[in-house]
């Protein structure tokens, strides 16, 4: 492997070491740092292979001496090792056709991807080891800058597999059998059994006497999450949807207002 090192370019063996970088400690912080290392050095690497191993270590080493060795787990559809980008991401390289994933990332990054995808191309041809390594920055890259044209943070791949709620996975089949018959009768079931819920609790609190002041604020405690609660389905059904990043914000925010409400109701 380390023989045929020799034949491809600076830009490539940059990416190489940050790959095996990746494999000895694999942290997503790390991982970006390392990205960041890789696009704005392109260091000149040795062509032997002891001191590619060498550098790595070392440098491995600082950053875990530094400390920042740590990631905070989100979770996140396009993120995960089977979702729709990394899916992308596969069948772009097995093809050849980087168009497969410039779709998934904003035109001013278009320019970034197809070097990565270029280099990934030359790279992954080594060796099944320096396949899976070439790949996996790939993968991360592409995610990475997805993420961020979206305006999203990025916490490193997720593994496949994650339990990501009925609602994403019936949203990918409605998508793939051209039907959403099943999509719409889980979100009408769900939207039906959670408004029931609450407007039962509604009416259990509302009768209450007007002399009776501890009823009278059990019932708004009860009113109030449950305005919020039709509101916030209505405003899901018929807004349009920004990114998934905004309605983080967005759902934060509507927590903290409910729960201002909440506790100013229960000192009034």
């Amino acid at each position: 492997m380390f023989q045929e090192f020799s034949e491809i370019s600076k830009n490539q063996k940059s990416i190489y070491l940050v790959c095996y970088i990746k494999l000895l400690v694999p942290d997503c912080i790390i991982w970006n740092f390392s990205l960041d290392f890789h696009v704005k050095t392109r260091a000149s690497l040795s062509r032997e292979g002891n001191a590619i191993r060498a550098h790595a270590m070392l440098f491995t080493a600082f950053l875990v001496i530094l400390g920042i060795a740590v990631t905070t787990p989100v979770s996140a559809h396009c993120d995960t090792m089977d979702g729709p980008v990394v899916k992308a991401a596969q069948e772009a390289l097995e093809t050849g056709n980087e168009n497969l994933v410039l779709i998934w990332v904003k035109e001013k990054d278009e320019a970034q991807i197809k070097e990565a995808f270029n280099n990934t191309i030359a790279v992954r041809k080594l060796s099944p080891e320096a396949k899976e390594l070439a790949d996996m920055y790939f993968f991360e890259t592409l995610v990475r800058v997805h993420r961020a044209g979206e305006g999203a943070p990025y916490t490193g791949l997720k593994p496949a597999r994650l339990d990501l709620g009925p609602a994403i996975p019936a949203a990918d089949e409605a998508l793939e059998t051209g039907s959403p018959d099943k999509l719409v009768k889980l979100l009408t079931d769900a939207t039906e059994s959670g408004t029931r819920e609450e407007f039962s609790k509604v009416m259990e609190k509302k009768n209450f006497s007007a002399n009776n002041v501890s009823a009278g604020r059990e019932y708004i405690e009860a009113y109030v999450p449950f305005i919020h609660y039709v509101e916030r389905v209505y405003e899901a059904a018929t807004a349009p949807v920004e990114n998934h990043y905004v309605e983080a914000d967005n759902k934060s925010e509507e927590t903290q207002i409910h729960s201002k409400e909440t506790t100013m109701t229960s000192t009034n």
